[in-house]
């Protein structure tokens, strides 16, 4: 019996070959074992704000399969994307739209996230980043991301055996039921990780779109960093921002079932640059 395997949507390219199956039944089930090794998380505090309102903080998961932390230290500055505002925190030039410089953060959030799918398509056309966000925007990227992760394993798979081994999805469920039916681990994850992007997105969306000043308690609001905690998808990273304590610092601790896996801290005095790209005094 022949079995594939490869490296799906890891780093880049599938390389799917053909190997001899064992049959021990080898496949997805080490996607959701053993427990994550705490070496797998890292932690790293990017930037500050030039204007003192908050840092930005990024982690980075190795291990092969999404994990949420809990969240300690410096309050959240707002919910978690994948990248810190370049022009939309200078003032209020978010132009179109009421929430300004909540939306402007959100679409460079969501943009962040598109580009590292797109960092991992080789054989299909790129997802489209967006101008603005709008009631579609969390639908219409759902469709498309999961349409070109779809078409990208079943791309890879022709060249290297000469047949699709995915089929079509069109939700979180079905790509997390799609992927536990992969007969590549890295396929496998490929799902996982669009569903886990999906999920973010729909969550920054209706965060930036549930009022000024409205905490939005309505829906889920897991994704980025909440008090539901911070999801990181498989192989992935996700950054996301912090307030400013009063000294200037904001120091994050992340723990997993109660057990500290990494911390981290930034102090505005000692940067050099600041998150946006503006050299410090």
């Amino acid at each position: 019996m022949i079995a594939t395997s490869g490296a799906l949507l890891g780093s880049g390219a599938i390389g799917v070959s053909a190997v001899q199956d064992d049959g021990d039944g080898s496949g997805s089930d080490d996607t959701d074992a053993a427990e994550i090794d705490p070496s797998a998380i890292r932690l790293v505090a990017e930037c500050v704000d030039a204007n003192r309102e908050y840092a930005t903080f990024r982690v980075d998961n190795d291990a092969d399969r999404s994990i949420t932390l809990t969240h300690e230290g410096t309050p959240l500055y707002d919910s978690g994307g994948t990248d810190e505002p370049d022009d939309g925190d200078d003032g209020n030039d978010g132009s179109e739209g009421d929430d300004g410089n909540d939306n402007a953060a959100a679409v460079e959030e969501i943009n962040a996230i598109v580009e590292d799918i797109n960092a991992k398509l080789e054989n299909v056309d790129p997802v489209g980043t967006i101008d603005e966000l709008t009631e579609s925007t969390a639908d219409d990227l759902q469709d498309e991301i999961f349409t070109q992760v779809v078409a990208e394993i079943n791309a890879q798979a022709q060249e290297q055996i000469g047949a699709d081994i995915a089929d079509e999805v069109s939700t979180p469920e079905e790509a997390r039921a799609e992927a536990e039916e992969m007969p590549v681990d890295r396929a496998t994850d490929a799902l996982n990780n669009a569903a886990d992007s999906v999920e973010e997105i729909q969550s920054i969306a209706a965060d930036a779109t549930s009022g000024d000043g409205d905490d939005g308690d309505g829906d889920d609001d897991t994704g980025g960093g909440s008090d539901d905690g911070l999801t990181v998808a498989a192989n992935g990273s996700t950054r996301f921002k912090t307030r400013l304590e009063e000294d200037c610092t904001a120091t994050v601790t992340l723990s997993l079932n109660a057990e500290t896996v990494a911390e981290a801290t930034v102090d505005y005095n000692q940067q050099e640059t600041y998150c946006d790209g503006e050299e410090s005094c």
